[in-house]
């Protein structure tokens, strides 16, 4: 599965060392996109993740230029105006939307609250109640189509119409994590 690695940068760097960089540790194929002068993105799957916890530190430090990256599944309103959070409170460092989400809402900050419902909004009842079941019995797929009385190929089709629609594929656990603070939000609005 394909994530949005969203990145800025305090200041002005040169793409093609933080490309160079990358390609070096990261031996799959990745997308490196720069929206403006020290904001991009890299298209990668959730390897990038763990090479990059440990580049980032070594980057800013090496370069200094105070690297921020945002993981999320999308490249979306809610993952940019979080992104623009982590800037401000003067984070360098790599972290996935559902971890972030998830301090803001334990610190009691619900700023983000309507976008993550507003994601939501346009998906069908019947697929967001199977992904919320889905999450609910612990990512087992056999035991949501039990749960909801549906055939293992009615969840099948579910779940890939929910990932489709969304972006979101839930049987990864950072995703997982995401969905079930959204479902949570959903079911309070």
């Amino acid at each position: 599965m394909k994530n949005y690695y969203l990145f800025h940068s305090k200041t002005k760097f040169q793409p093609k060392q933080i490309k160079d960089i990358i390609a070096e540790n990261y031996r799959d194929d990745f997308t490196f996109e720069m929206i403006e002068i020290n904001q991009g993105f890299i298209i990668a799957d959730e390897k990038l993740f763990d090479i990059l916890e440990t580049l980032i530190p070594l980057i800013n430090q090496d370069l200094g230029i105070g690297l921020t990256i945002l993981v999320s599944h999308q490249n979306h309103r809610l993952a940019n105006h979080v992104l623009r959070f982590l800037i401000q409170k003067g984070v360098s460092t790599c972290r996935y939307l559902g971890d972030v989400l998830m301090e803001r809402l334990m610190d009691g900050d619900s700023q983000f609250n309507l976008f993550v419902i507003d994601e939501f909004k346009n998906i069908p009842r019947e697929i967001i109640l199977t992904a919320s079941m889905f999450i609910h019995c612990g990512l087992n797929a056999i035991k949501t189509a039990n749960k909801l009385y549906i055939h293992r190929n009615t969840f099948n089709y579910r779940l890939h119409k929910f990932i489709a629609l969304t972006g979101l594929d839930i049987r990864d656990y950072r995703h997982a994590l995401y969905f079930e603070l959204a479902s949570r939000l959903l079911k309070t609005k």
